[in-house]
């Protein structure tokens, strides 16, 4: 695992209580040998070549060695061991360069960037290039409704894309609306004229009296970009008209999230299980019973952008980080040191709209399932990345974010593999390979703090069983340390010094800890090891 063992060795000490003092050597050492034989492959001979000899006789410690590894023991790597390796490999991390603090800075944009998003970010200052560049993968994603890739493991997953750009007031985060417009505009035009018909259609229908015929609402509207004010009833409407006009996609961007509660009918329940279906592109709808209701149920193909400040973001998703909707969400955020201090913006004119035209015609003429090994191969690779990065950091919570992410930017990199004509080059790859960390450094930053907490508790939750109560003490022990665990773990007990002295005579009675009166305090015997696991 490229930890040297002598860094293994002195983390170990440490968890079982310093270099021991003269008369408790041979023990200890015995202690070291039945937990080390847990990385060095129970083999006697590799334990003596990492294993200092703390003053004791060679000899003697040779014998203490081989009788740890005779004795029967769990092969379940205890503890100790584990924390000791986690403290071993953050040394190294941290000479290397490679330790949580240097992981988590923020991660800086490739200097070569593939032609879409060089294109799409050309006409902004360089501190707005991050959220420019991940918001705008929903709008093009909005052009490739029914269009499905291949993932690593064979699943075929469409593209949609649910973002949230996260960052204070005032600092500028309107400036992903024209590359989003521009993008869109061609979309945007053939709404408008679907809206007209169904103006006219509103108003036909509006003009009849009661007890004459009304005209049907025409099957071939369709609406792409909604407003962020819809009913839910509207929103289930135009995603049955999006899909009957051909597997369409619907996009919406919203300023605040309190906007989604409207278009999920009030409920912020029911806003997370939007989210949740949407970016899988699962079936959602509504069914009533009443003739003028919408009754509908399709496949939602939805792509999203939220902006809001991070108060509001912890709010809102601190409650939702264990149902997976944080996960399913791409982030970005403008930093403020890296905004000029009165940015300036070029236009965006007809000549940024015609080099966007033939990326935007790929999306669109893109049909069917795409299969593409290069972003598949790079998925696995991300794969590695975040779990690598995950014990690098000795940080579970990475490592589980991670997996969704993983996703995120595959989708992104069949985008862009289509934008580019079917061509894989190193920028996509560098590119989708920097979008994958800047997602994580940007939840990990808002939310990090909030995310180990609730894993530490699920983690609790599922513990089986209760914990071994010496097995939790150290090789030695006052006797306060134990009234303190006893009482945690017995809580209910009514006479509780009746019983904990009542377990401590048991213990000593089953040859498993000695007494040292004049100390007031307790050990671990060698009888006890030899019984039971390191």
């Amino acid at each position: 695992m490229g930890i040297p063992y002598p860094y293994i060795v002195e983390e170990l000490a440490d968890q079982l209580g310093g270099t021991p003092e003269h008369g408790n050597r041979n023990s200890f050492i015995f202690t070291m040998a039945c937990h080390l034989r847990h990385v060095c492959n129970n083999d006697p001979q590799w334990i003596r070549s990492v294993l200092p000899n703390y003053g004791e006789a060679q000899d003697r410690v040779n014998a203490t060695i081989e009788s740890a590894c005779r004795r029967n023991q769990s092969q379940i790597t205890p503890l100790k061991v584990k924390t000791a390796l986690t403290l071993a490999r953050k040394r190294v991390n941290l000479e290397k360069g490679t330790d949580e603090a240097s992981l988590m800075r923020q991660p800086m944009m490739p200097e070569r960037l593939p032609a879409p998003v060089r294109l799409i970010v050309s006409k902004a200052p360089h501190g707005y290039w991050p959220a420019i560049a991940n918001t705008t993968f929903g709008a093009f994603a909005t052009y490739t409704g029914g269009v499905k890739a291949e993932f690593w493991n064979n699943t075929a997953m469409e593209m949609n894309q649910l973002h949230l750009l996260v960052a204070p007031m005032s600092i500028g985060k309107s400036s992903i609306k024209e590359p989003i417009n521009h993008i869109l505009q061609p979309i945007i035009e053939r709404d408008k004229q679907a809206r007209q018909r169904e103006k006219e259609w509103a108003e036909e229908t509006n003009t009849k009296g009661a007890n004459k015929e009304k005209p049907e609402r025409p099957k071939d509207i369709c609406v792409q970009v909604v407003d962020s004010d819809m009913t839910n009833a509207a929103f289930c409407q135009r995603m049955e008209d999006a899909e009957r006009a051909g597997n369409k996609a619907l996009f919406t961007r919203m300023d605040e999230f309190e906007q989604l509660k409207k278009l999920a009918g009030g409920s912020m329940s029911e806003v997370t299980e939007i989210l949740r279906r949407d970016f899988d592109a699962d079936v959602y709808g509504q069914e009533r019973v009443g003739t003028q209701s919408v009754k509908t149920r399709t496949t939602m193909r939805h792509n999203m952008v939220i902006s809001t400040t991070p108060a509001t973001a912890k709010r809102f998703l601190g409650v939702n980080i264990d149902n997976g909707t944080l996960s399913r969400f791409s982030m970005s955020t403008i930093v403020k040191e890296d905004v000029d201090h009165r940015p300036v913006f070029k236009r965006y004119d007809e000549a940024f709209d015609k080099k966007l035209a033939v990326y935007q015609a790929r999306l669109e003429n893109a049909k069917g399932l795409i299969v593409c090994p290069q972003a598949k191969k790079l998925a696995l690779a991300l794969l590695d990345r975040g779990e690598e990065r995950s014990l690098m950091m000795g940080n579970e919570s990475y490592r589980q974010l991670s997996y969704r992410a993983v996703e995120i930017a595959f989708r992104k990199s069949i985008l862009l593999y289509i934008m580019n004509g079917m061509k894989w080059t190193k920028e996509i790859e560098d590119f989708v390979t920097w979008t994958f960390d800047y997602d994580l450094w940007v939840k990990m930053c808002l939310l990090g703090e909030e995310i180990s907490t609730k894993l530490e508790q699920d983690y609790r939750i599922m513990r089986p069983g209760v914990a071994c109560l010496l097995e939790q003490l150290g090789d030695s022990f006052a006797r306060q340390e134990f009234e303190v665990l006893y009482k945690a773990q017995s809580g209910s007990v009514t006479d509780f010094k009746k019983a904990s002295g009542n377990l401590l005579s048991q213990w000593k009675k089953r040859g498993w800890i000695e007494e040292d009166k004049d100390q007031q305090i307790f050990y671990k015997t060698e009888a006890y090891y030899q019984k039971h696991a390191a």
